[in-house]
């Protein structure tokens, strides 16, 4: 066959090393506290990843713009303790309702989450 237009079949090859079980989702506990009166952000994540550090700066910047109308509560899922806890590594959660773009949170498009529950 030449080179040129021509396809080349392909093997992938597994190697089995060990017994061990597939792994399983840790179950998720997470239960929104309400705050009379605030837009409550709960912010679950972890600092090892460039992406997230950017999006805590995001939230953090954005939540402060309302002052205190808005209560951030930041879990550093990091520790052990605190992801075994709650089950995850990376959420975000305003008023309860889960939220996320796919990539760091904008700042935009949190005003915009936020003044939504403000308005609720």
């Amino acid at each position: 066959m030449g080179s040129r237009g021509s396809q080349r079949e392909s093997n992938i090859w597994v190697k089995k090393w060990s017994d061990v079980e597939n792994p399983t989702e840790p179950e998720v506990h997470y239960e929104y506290r309400p705050t009379p009166s605030k837009v409550v952000i709960d912010y679950f994540w972890t600092p090892f990843c460039f992406t997230v550090c950017k999006e805590v700066a995001n939230i953090r910047e954005v939540a402060s713009e309302f002052g205190d109308r808005v209560e951030l509560r930041e879990y550093r899922t990091d520790d052990p303790e605190l992801f075994a806890r709650y089950g995850m590594l990376h959420a975000l959660f305003i008023n309860g309702q889960k939220k996320g773009w796919g990539y760091e949170a904008p700042k935009e498009e949190l005003r915009k989450e936020i003044e939504k529950a403000l308005r609720d």
